[in-house]
């Protein structure tokens, strides 16, 4: 849960290129090269590229109202960010990240420690004190 309404933790969330490199501490800045609507409403199609440590990663993604589905070259790495609102001024939020080859599941509990930091930065950054 996050203590903020949902409107001001999406608008925070999808602006990718400030939000993503503030809370997860394995990107040090994401770049969006290219943003093209999508079929069906709000939606975008995006190319970005993460770097960490100099080394740079492409990605696409779609983000959509409460909704962002990001994949990296080759599909080969995943980010699931999602959110809703859930009264009183709250936002129930959900984030998931994956391996999606051979392998991946060893990964797991470095990935779960990742988005509990990531979630933890979240709260802190959005909190309204």
């Amino acid at each position: 849960m996050l203590d903020v309404p949902f409107e001001r933790a999406w608008a925070w969330l999808s602006d990718l290129e400030h939000s993503v490199p503030a809370f997860d501490r394995r990107v040090d800045r994401l770049r969006i090269t290219a943003r093209r609507p999508a079929r069906g409403g709000d939606a975008a199609d995006i190319s970005f590229v993460a770097t960490r440590h100099g080394l740079s990663l492409p990605f696409t993604a779609r983000l959509e109202d409460g909704w962002c589905v990001m994949r990296s070259l080759g599909r080969v790495f995943v980010v699931v960010m999602a959110a809703v609102p859930d009264g009183a001024g709250r936002t129930r939020y959900a984030q998931l990240e994956a391996v999606l080859r051979p392998g991946g599941r060893l990964l797991q509990r470095h990935f779960g420690r990742d988005v509990q930091h990531d979630v933890k930065e979240i709260r802190a950054l959005l909190s309204p004190d």
